[in-house]
């Protein structure tokens, strides 16, 4: 409980699922060796295999929906030194460290394990971009509850758990405020 109380949430989270992702992508890149392997294996034959065109390794599936955000902020770097690329990769996992952080440090600051300094407190234009925040995901998570037949399972589970998590944060960082302070000018 002394580390949690000197470092909190903010540390313990960014290191251990930095951590994970580190050891989920290295798992990944050995299994889309051996899926690769195995269909030149069957190449080999003189059979006729039909392969896929990209093959996602189940842990690197898992690694990607667990830190989804960072996915999503990395994904054009991505798509234009491919997914096989180191600099991918060494940027995902800076995002993923950056998304677990301020995860941890929204958690110190709602349990106050760590103690806040005056610099901390919410300004009116932070509360009021929570509350934007919190419609665009509401939005989203509505539009992909309408069309959830065109998206795989994984990818569904994965964005609705986020959608929710988000929803959670702005909306009480948001509105709970609002109610605090009541008939206050300066909360929006």
């Amino acid at each position: 409980m002394v580390f949690l109380q000197h470092f909190g949430f903010r540390v313990l989270l960014c290191a251990s699922v930095v951590l994970l992702t580190v050891v989920l992508l290295i798992q990944g890149s050995s299994q889309e060796v051996r899926a690769l392997q195995k269909l030149e294996a069957e190449a080999g034959t003189g059979w006729h295999v039909v392969g896929q065109s990209h093959y996602v390794a189940p842990a690197h599936a898992i690694a990607f929906s667990l830190s989804l955000p960072a996915f999503v902020l990395t994904a054009p770097l991505r798509a234009m030194v491919g997914s096989d690329s180191l600099v991918f990769e060494v940027v995902f996992v800076f995002a993923v460290g950056l998304l677990w952080y301020w995860i941890g440090r929204k958690l110190d600051r709602r349990f106050r394990i760590v103690a806040d300094s005056p610099a901390m407190t919410r300004s009116p234009l932070a509360r009021m971009l929570d509350g934007m925040v919190f419609v665009v995901c509401l939005g989203l998570f509505v539009l992909l509850i309408l069309y959830r037949s065109s998206v795989s399972t994984l990818i569904f589970v994965s964005t609705c758990a986020w959608l929710l998590v988000f929803l959670l944060l702005f909306g009480f960082s948001a509105f709970v405020r609002v109610r605090k302070f009541g008939d206050r000018r300066d909360v929006f």
